[in-house]
């Protein structure tokens, strides 16, 4: 697939329509509270964490309403479940490593071809307005990759942005 296709094809379906007075907003996989409930499950995300919380209340408004209870009431982190040393600890972190893993390569294998590096291409005056909706484009990838240091568990520090948002 060509990127710079997809990125120009794409993003008028990113953007929210209003329906009978509902917004409802176009495609967006940032949009399942599944992938949300297993962040906070395996501990790697935590909503009182300031950043977390924005990406979450975010995207609250735009899930199917059965799915947003368990947005608000998150599942027990299953780390206070394990016994230090006991037999699943070697199957719960396979599939800490499995889920930061479908996070990265979401970043390196789509976010960053098919939509950082065609941005580079735009001309400086057309950025600003380059993303359908919701924030700018480079807040956008500075956010999803946070999620993805948060979701492999790296500790690298993020300089603090208060536009840093979801997707």
């Amino acid at each position: 697939m060509d990127p710079d296709r997809f990125f120009f094809n794409v993003r008028p379906y990113f953007k929210p329509h209003v329906v009978c007075g509902t917004e409802y907003r176009g495609a967006n996989a940032g949009d399942y509270s599944a992938v949300n409930e297993i962040d906070l499950a395996l501990g790697l995300c935590d909503l009182t964490d300031p950043f977390y919380q924005r990406i979450v209340a975010e995207k609250y408004p735009y899930v199917p309403p059965e799915d947003q209870p368990r947005l608000r009431t998150p599942p027990a982190d299953l780390r206070h479940r394990l016994a230090p040393g006991g037999p699943n600890t070697d199957r719960f972190l396979a599939v800490c490593r499995a889920h930061g893993a479908a996070y990265a390569f979401h970043h390196h294998r789509l976010v960053k071809p098919f939509l950082q590096a065609p941005a580079a291409t735009v001309p400086p005056d057309r950025l600003a307005k380059l993303t359908a909706s919701g924030p700018p484009l480079d807040v956008v990838v500075a956010t999803l990759a946070r999620l993805v240091d948060l979701c492999t568990a790296r500790s690298r520090k993020h300089r603090q942005d208060s536009r840093l948002s979801t997707r």
